[in-house]
Protein backbone atom coordinates (compact mmCIF):
# COMPACT_ATOMS: atom_id res chain seq x y z
CA UNK A 1 0.00 0.00 0.00
CA UNK A 2 1.02 3.49 -1.25
CA UNK A 3 2.05 6.14 1.39
CA UNK A 4 3.42 9.70 1.52
CA UNK A 5 6.76 8.48 2.46
CA UNK A 6 6.87 5.61 -0.32
CA UNK A 7 5.15 7.70 -3.18
CA UNK A 8 7.96 10.38 -2.70
CA UNK A 9 10.52 7.83 -2.87
CA UNK A 10 8.98 6.68 -6.38
CA UNK A 11 8.72 9.95 -7.55
CA UNK A 12 12.64 10.44 -6.55
CA UNK A 13 14.11 7.02 -8.31
CA UNK A 14 14.62 7.38 -12.05
CA UNK A 15 12.73 5.40 -14.25
CA UNK A 16 10.31 2.33 -13.74
CA UNK A 17 12.71 -0.12 -14.10
CA UNK A 18 14.48 1.36 -11.01
CA UNK A 19 11.38 1.67 -8.72
CA UNK A 20 10.63 -1.85 -9.76
CA UNK A 21 13.96 -3.13 -8.48
CA UNK A 22 13.48 -1.41 -4.91
CA UNK A 23 9.92 -2.76 -5.15
CA UNK A 24 11.21 -6.79 -5.62
CA UNK A 25 14.04 -5.29 -2.93
CA UNK A 26 11.36 -4.24 -0.75
CA UNK A 27 9.39 -7.39 -0.96
CA UNK A 28 12.30 -9.93 -0.47
CA UNK A 29 12.62 -8.59 3.18
CA UNK A 30 9.44 -8.32 4.26
CA UNK A 31 8.13 -11.73 2.76
CA UNK A 32 11.20 -13.24 4.41
CA UNK A 33 10.34 -16.02 7.44
CA UNK A 34 12.83 -14.13 9.45
CA UNK A 35 10.99 -10.24 10.39
CA UNK A 36 13.40 -7.93 9.86
CA UNK A 37 13.18 -4.31 11.42
CA UNK A 38 14.82 -1.54 10.25
CA UNK A 39 16.04 1.09 12.44
CA UNK A 40 18.10 4.10 13.22
CA UNK A 41 20.16 4.29 15.93
CA UNK A 42 18.64 6.78 18.50
CA UNK A 43 15.63 6.93 16.68
CA UNK A 44 12.64 7.40 19.19
CA UNK A 45 9.77 6.87 16.88
CA UNK A 46 12.09 3.31 16.36
CA UNK A 47 12.43 2.75 19.40
CA UNK A 48 8.58 2.60 20.68
CA UNK A 49 7.43 0.94 17.49
CA UNK A 50 10.16 -1.76 17.77
CA UNK A 51 9.20 -2.22 21.77
CA UNK A 52 5.50 -2.61 20.58
CA UNK A 53 6.24 -4.82 18.05
CA UNK A 54 8.17 -6.77 20.12
CA UNK A 55 5.57 -7.17 23.20
CA UNK A 56 2.96 -8.16 20.19
CA UNK A 57 5.41 -10.77 18.72
CA UNK A 58 6.71 -12.23 21.66
CA UNK A 59 9.53 -13.24 20.37
CA UNK A 60 12.42 -16.25 21.09
CA UNK A 61 15.53 -14.43 19.49
CA UNK A 62 16.10 -11.57 18.63
CA UNK A 63 19.38 -11.10 16.53
CA UNK A 64 20.67 -7.74 17.21
CA UNK A 65 23.24 -5.84 14.97
CA UNK A 66 25.23 -5.23 17.73
CA UNK A 67 29.36 -6.59 18.27
CA UNK A 68 29.43 -10.21 18.73
CA UNK A 69 30.44 -11.11 21.96
CA UNK A 70 28.86 -8.64 24.26
CA UNK A 71 25.92 -10.28 25.46
CA UNK A 72 27.01 -11.48 28.85
CA UNK A 73 26.98 -7.94 29.43
CA UNK A 74 23.53 -6.84 28.88
CA UNK A 75 21.48 -7.98 31.54
CA UNK A 76 23.99 -5.20 33.17
CA UNK A 77 23.16 -2.77 30.32
CA UNK A 78 19.06 -2.67 31.21
CA UNK A 79 19.56 -3.80 35.20
CA UNK A 80 17.57 -1.60 36.83
CA UNK A 81 20.54 0.03 38.50
CA UNK A 82 21.56 1.02 34.99
CA UNK A 83 20.65 4.72 34.40
CA UNK A 84 21.21 5.39 30.21
CA UNK A 85 22.73 7.45 28.98
CA UNK A 86 25.25 4.39 28.87
CA UNK A 87 27.63 2.91 26.28
CA UNK A 88 29.22 -0.80 26.18
CA UNK A 89 32.94 -0.38 25.99
CA UNK A 90 34.72 -2.88 23.71
CA UNK A 91 38.42 -3.43 23.48
CA UNK A 92 40.77 -5.31 22.37
CA UNK A 93 44.86 -5.95 22.86
CA UNK A 94 46.40 -8.04 19.76
CA UNK A 95 48.89 -10.19 21.76
CA UNK A 96 49.45 -12.57 19.38
CA UNK A 97 50.31 -9.91 17.13
CA UNK A 98 47.86 -11.10 14.49
CA UNK A 99 46.91 -7.72 13.02
CA UNK A 100 50.64 -6.07 12.60
CA UNK A 101 53.98 -7.84 12.40
CA UNK A 102 55.96 -7.43 15.48
CA UNK A 103 58.87 -5.50 15.75
CA UNK A 104 61.71 -5.16 18.79
CA UNK A 105 60.52 -3.55 21.69
CA UNK A 106 56.83 -2.60 20.35
CA UNK A 107 53.72 -3.05 22.30
CA UNK A 108 50.74 -5.06 20.88
CA UNK A 109 48.17 -2.90 19.22
CA UNK A 110 45.17 -2.14 21.28
CA UNK A 111 42.17 -1.16 19.94
CA UNK A 112 38.92 0.50 22.23
CA UNK A 113 35.21 1.23 20.72
CA UNK A 114 31.91 2.61 22.14
CA UNK A 115 28.33 1.94 21.50
CA UNK A 116 26.42 4.32 23.56
CA UNK A 117 22.82 3.87 24.07
CA UNK A 118 19.96 6.27 25.32
CA UNK A 119 16.75 5.60 26.89
CA UNK A 120 14.90 6.23 23.50
CA UNK A 121 17.68 4.25 21.02
CA UNK A 122 16.18 1.39 19.29
CA UNK A 123 19.05 -0.94 20.41
CA UNK A 124 18.38 -0.62 24.03
CA UNK A 125 14.62 -0.89 23.74
CA UNK A 126 14.58 -3.83 21.97
CA UNK A 127 16.92 -5.26 24.41
CA UNK A 128 15.14 -4.25 27.64
CA UNK A 129 11.87 -5.38 26.16
CA UNK A 130 13.81 -8.65 24.69
CA UNK A 131 15.00 -9.80 27.98
CA UNK A 132 12.16 -8.69 30.16
CA UNK A 133 9.98 -11.30 27.60
CA UNK A 134 12.34 -14.40 28.09
CA UNK A 135 14.15 -13.86 24.61
CA UNK A 136 17.48 -15.13 23.58
CA UNK A 137 19.50 -11.52 22.12
CA UNK A 138 22.03 -12.55 20.02
CA UNK A 139 24.55 -9.61 18.78
CA UNK A 140 26.06 -10.34 15.24
CA UNK A 141 27.94 -7.54 14.50
CA UNK A 142 31.26 -8.12 13.65
CA UNK A 143 33.60 -6.81 16.51
CA UNK A 144 35.92 -4.45 15.80
CA UNK A 145 38.81 -6.82 15.71
CA UNK A 146 37.44 -8.62 12.82
CA UNK A 147 36.59 -5.60 11.00
CA UNK A 148 40.16 -4.38 11.48
CA UNK A 149 41.42 -7.80 10.61
CA UNK A 150 39.17 -7.77 7.16
CA UNK A 151 40.29 -4.42 6.55
CA UNK A 152 44.20 -5.29 6.89
CA UNK A 153 43.61 -8.18 4.41
CA UNK A 154 41.87 -6.22 1.72
CA UNK A 155 43.73 -3.04 1.99
CA UNK A 156 47.45 -4.62 4.00
CA UNK A 157 47.14 -1.11 5.79
CA UNK A 158 48.73 -0.50 8.64
CA UNK A 159 46.01 -1.10 11.51
CA UNK A 160 47.20 2.14 13.50
CA UNK A 161 46.38 3.94 10.46
CA UNK A 162 43.30 2.47 9.66
CA UNK A 163 42.23 2.98 12.96
CA UNK A 164 43.08 6.66 13.21
CA UNK A 165 40.73 7.04 9.97
CA UNK A 166 37.72 6.20 11.68
CA UNK A 167 37.72 8.51 14.67
CA UNK A 168 34.86 9.77 16.25
CA UNK A 169 33.56 12.60 13.98
CA UNK A 170 32.39 15.86 15.36
CA UNK A 171 28.86 17.17 16.60
CA UNK A 172 28.56 18.72 13.39
CA UNK A 173 29.53 15.64 10.64
CA UNK A 174 27.99 12.52 9.59
CA UNK A 175 28.03 9.00 11.20
CA UNK A 176 29.73 6.72 8.28
CA UNK A 177 26.42 5.05 7.97
CA UNK A 178 24.43 8.17 7.31
CA UNK A 179 27.27 9.53 5.27
CA UNK A 180 26.34 6.87 2.64
CA UNK A 181 22.45 7.80 2.71
CA UNK A 182 23.63 11.24 1.74
CA UNK A 183 26.15 10.15 -0.83
CA UNK A 184 23.01 8.29 -2.32
CA UNK A 185 21.39 9.82 -5.69
CA UNK A 186 17.67 9.12 -3.55
CA UNK A 187 18.96 11.59 -1.35
CA UNK A 188 20.14 13.99 -3.43
CA UNK A 189 16.73 14.21 -5.44
CA UNK A 190 14.51 14.25 -2.05
CA UNK A 191 16.40 17.11 -0.87
CA UNK A 192 16.18 18.85 -4.26
CA UNK A 193 12.54 18.13 -4.46
CA UNK A 194 11.84 19.02 -0.34
CA UNK A 195 14.51 21.06 0.26
CA UNK A 196 15.97 19.81 3.16
CA UNK A 197 19.01 21.50 3.83
CA UNK A 198 20.91 18.28 5.77
CA UNK A 199 20.22 14.90 7.06
CA UNK A 200 19.08 15.32 10.06
CA UNK A 201 16.13 17.52 8.97
CA UNK A 202 15.31 15.28 6.06
CA UNK A 203 15.19 12.15 8.80
CA UNK A 204 13.11 14.23 11.00
CA UNK A 205 10.99 15.82 8.27
CA UNK A 206 9.98 12.21 6.75
CA UNK A 207 9.74 9.59 10.26
CA UNK A 208 9.89 11.73 13.11
CA UNK A 209 7.68 15.14 12.38
CA UNK A 210 4.89 12.49 11.14
CA UNK A 211 2.15 11.03 13.06
CA UNK A 212 3.09 8.16 14.66
CA UNK A 213 2.24 5.26 12.42
CA UNK A 214 1.68 1.96 12.88
CA UNK A 215 5.06 -0.16 12.86
CA UNK A 216 4.13 -2.10 9.52
CA UNK A 217 3.58 0.60 7.71
CA UNK A 218 6.88 2.71 9.30
CA UNK A 219 8.38 -0.70 8.18
CA UNK A 220 7.54 -0.61 4.78
CA UNK A 221 8.23 2.69 4.71
CA UNK A 222 12.26 2.66 6.11
CA UNK A 223 12.83 -0.43 4.27
CA UNK A 224 11.99 0.82 0.92
CA UNK A 225 14.24 4.15 1.68
CA UNK A 226 17.02 1.96 2.70
CA UNK A 227 16.79 0.01 -0.59
CA UNK A 228 16.13 2.84 -2.67
CA UNK A 229 19.56 4.70 -0.84
CA UNK A 230 21.30 1.54 -1.59
CA UNK A 231 20.21 0.58 -5.09
CA UNK A 232 21.31 4.80 -5.71
CA UNK A 233 24.55 4.91 -4.09
CA UNK A 234 27.37 4.76 -6.58
CA UNK A 235 29.99 1.84 -5.95
CA UNK A 236 32.69 4.32 -5.42
CA UNK A 237 31.13 6.04 -2.35
CA UNK A 238 30.22 2.28 -0.96
CA UNK A 239 31.79 1.35 2.59
CA UNK A 240 33.89 -1.71 1.70
CA UNK A 241 33.85 -2.44 5.06
CA UNK A 242 29.98 -3.18 5.07
CA UNK A 243 30.82 -6.42 2.96
CA UNK A 244 32.87 -7.53 5.61
CA UNK A 245 30.20 -7.09 8.39
CA UNK A 246 27.40 -8.20 6.08
CA UNK A 247 28.99 -11.68 5.49
CA UNK A 248 29.46 -11.70 8.89
CA UNK A 249 25.96 -11.42 10.09
CA UNK A 250 24.87 -13.80 7.73
CA UNK A 251 26.80 -16.70 8.73
CA UNK A 252 25.37 -16.10 12.45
Amino acid sequence: MATPITTAIDAALADAPERERVAAMVEAVLTEPLYWFPLRHHSPTAAHLLRRVIEQRKPKLLLLEAPAGVEPLLPHVVDRQTRPPVAIYSSFRDDQFQLRAQTDGEEPLQLASWYPLLPYSPEYVAIRSALASGAQVVCIDLPQAGQQAARLARTGADPLAVDRSHTPESANSLAPEDALLTGSELYRRLAEAAGYRHWDEAWDSLFEAQPLPDAERFRRELTTFCAAARLTTPSAQEDPDNAAREAFMWQR
